[in-house]
């Protein structure tokens, strides 16, 4: 099984490779993006 997990924080990455890998092979996609919280009125 593998997981792409899109963030640009490296140690999240670092985290899920952890506890899924060697089971689960988590391939990390750097991409920069807004975060979306319930709190922000914009959207």
């Amino acid at each position: 099984m593998i997981i792409n997990f899109v963030t640009s924080n490296l140690n999240k990455v670092k985290e899920f490779k952890q506890i899924l890998e060697p089971k689960i092979k988590v391939n990390h996609i750097k991409i920069s993006y807004p975060e979306l919280r319930s709190d922000n009125k914009k959207w």
